[in-house]
């Protein structure tokens, strides 16, 4: 007569980075239902049903120290148990980071930015999006594996800090199949030099305009050789210089200023009393950087 079959347990046994011995760690029966061998660990729950001869464990807030091995075995008496085994392996999405660099006009190439996809598995992909800038723009990659299995992967961006590069966006894409979706991260090239192309033109009989270039804007300043600029005769809005009276005594040179944290430069111009006729533009330029 053929003994009949009992299904009697449901065990787990674990081999992971955590765990490298294969113990056992968690058992289900019918008569005690389910339990950890040892500690209790609140990330894994019980999900399937003895009943139904499933055994399906669920695992939370999944960590490296969990990937490995787990043997899911089923007793049965008197035949004995049977097991499959399950891999299990561990991505980690990258912590990505982009970092500029302060840019001052300048003929050498230096480092314009360096983008980072940290402590990820498998390694990150990055690439960058420099679209009119591509052929003046270099970049550089890097990758550093960690003893934990993770991968950082370091992208450098390079170019010759010039007028014209600035003012465009760039980005930084990141590919890893950690992520849900490819990541951007995106800046503004700056490009900072101090004032240039100064300028005074008489714009009226009565008003003087200073324009100049520079980034960050430059401020300005006006004055008069050797004496001052009383409300009483003057105006000023910006760059506009504006005579409230027409006097001998105002006829002169007036210089304009213009300053930002990496230069400045000055402007004189010599201003002829209401005749509409203004002299000679004289030029005297100060750099300090």
């Amino acid at each position: 007569m053929t003994q009949e079959k009992r299904f009697t347990q449901i065990s787990w046994r674990r081999k992971t980075r955590g765990m490298p011995g294969n113990p056992f760690f968690f058992t289900t029966s019918e008569e005690s239902g389910p339990s950890f061998v040892d500690d209790p660990d609140p990330r894994i729950s019980f999900i399937g049903h003895f009943a139904e001869r499933n055994g399906t464990l669920q695992i939370s807030n999944v960590s490296l120290n969990d990937e490995g091995s787990y043997t899911c075995i089923f007793s049965l008496f008197p035949s004995g148990t049977y097991k499959t085994e399950i891999p299990l392996g561990v991505e980690v999405p990258p912590a990505t980071s982009l970092n500029s660099t302060l840019l001052v006009l300048g003929n050498e190439e230096v480092l314009l930015a360096t983008c980072t996809a940290a402590a990820s598995r498998p390694a990150a992909q990055l690439r960058w999006i420099t679209g009119a800038l591509g052929k003046s723009l270099r970049e550089t990659t890097s990758v550093t594996e960690h003893d934990n299995g993770t991968t950082t992967t370091v992208s450098s961006l390079f170019g010759v800090p010039r007028r014209e590069i600035s003012g465009h966006e760039v980005q930084c894409v990141v590919n890893s199949s950690a992520l849900a979706e490819e990541h951007r991260e995106a800046f503004t090239l700056q490009v900072f030099f101090p004032p240039m192309n100064v300028t005074i033109v008489e714009t009226s009989d009565d008003t003087l305009e200073c324009v100049s270039e520079g980034n960050p804007e430059p401020s300005l300043r006006w004055t008069r050789s050797d004496k001052t600029l009383p409300e009483s005769d003057f105006r000023v809005d910006g760059g506009k210089l504006t005579f409230l009276r027409c006097a001998s005594d105002l006829k002169g040179f007036y210089q304009c200023e213009v300053s930002n944290p990496y230069g400045q430069q000055s402007q004189q111009f010599y201003w002829t009393v209401c005749s509409g006729e203004a002299q000679a533009q004289v030029y005297i330029v100060d750099w300090c950087c």
